[in-house]
């Protein structure tokens, strides 16, 4: 028997549920949809909050891409 995926992106729900434009948020492997433009996100990045100013260029991305962690700085840097 063949089992197909399919993947769609993933929003959490507490993100869409809010209706202000700016708030703030923990979880990085949300996608960025057409909802989300013109917003301005914090994201939690271990030690502090870093904001983010969604516009149209950023959208179908993750919010992980654009927050450095401990870990991401060092892959990033060392080239590993």
């Amino acid at each position: 028997m063949i089992k197909v995926l399919i993947k769609y992106p993933f929003i959490s729900k507490n993100l869409l549920r809010k209706n202000l434009k700016n708030f703030k948020t923990r979880n990085k492997s949300t996608q960025l949809i057409f909802i989300f433009k013109n917003y301005k996100i914090f994201i939690y990045n271990g030690k502090n909050y870093i904001s983010l100013f969604i516009n149209s260029k950023k959208l179908n991305s993750k919010l992980g891409h654009f927050v450095f962690t401990k870990n991401l700085k060092k892959k990033i840097f060392n080239g590993t």
